[in-house]
């Protein structure tokens, strides 16, 4: 009988000391997620107050994407005009994970409805997956990107509506979809790394105007 006991108190001590553990791991996903339907809200909706406007659908005028992979394995020279993002404001925290000694969060987020065309082009579902590093905003209000470690994303759908002669249009677009959706997933870090400080400056300018410092300051407590 006394073994019993000792058994029980000893599962009873085990219990309650890994409660704190699941709870903090709980608390952690639940504030994350509320951070995140909180940028939500904002990229659909705007903030007028923070001068934001909404920012889906997202349009640009003109931007050029040059890249050289080592070795000349792959060069390319894009310039797209008129680009319109659809579906930024539907995306999908499908994994996530807070490293409280680093800052950080492995993060892998689906953006199943996003679309992005420009000109002639269109791309379909998006998938981005990394370790995103943070920091504080200098005003103190605001939770930024420092930096992402090992950036990768998987397009599903590139879409080619070039005009050639009208009797292959449908042929040379096929090879164009299939041949840059195989490069630009082949390459995608690469490519991730050429365009992270662009991405960086734009996801920040749009964090720098959200006051959620305080809600991600409960995860370093």
């Amino acid at each position: 009988m006394k073994i019993v006991l000792i058994l029980f108190a000893i599962l009873i001590v085990g219990y309650s000391k890994d409660v704190p553990k699941r709870n903090l791991k709980f608390n952690s996903y639940a504030v994350i997620r509320q951070l995140f339907e909180m940028i939500k809200y904002n990229i659909k909706n705007g903030h007028f107050e923070k001068d934001l406007p909404a920012l889906d659908p997202f349009q640009f005028i003109n931007k050029t994407i040059e890249m050289l992979l080592p070795h000349n394995a792959l060069s390319l020279h894009a310039d797209f005009k008129n680009g319109v993002f659809k579906g930024l404001a539907n995306f999908q925290l499908e994994e996530v994970d807070f490293v409280r000694d680093e800052i950080a969060m492995d993060l892998l987020i689906r953006f199943p409805s996003l679309t992005f065309t420009s000109g002639s082009m269109e791309i379909r579902n998006y998938i981005f997956g990394g370790r995103v590093y943070l920091m504080q905003s200098k005003d103190e209000k605001s939770v930024l990107i420092r930096n992402i470690s090992h950036p990768q994303f998987n397009i599903e759908q590139i879409v080619s509506r070039l005009d050639f002669d009208k009797n292959i249009d449908n042929i040379i677009n096929a090879i164009i979809d299939d041949l840059l959706a195989n490069y630009f997933t082949r390459f995608n870090q690469y490519v991730s790394h050429i365009c992270a400080d662009d991405v960086m400056d734009l996801v920040n300018y749009f964090l720098n105007k959200l006051d959620t410092w305080t809600i991600f300051a409960v995860l370093l407590w």
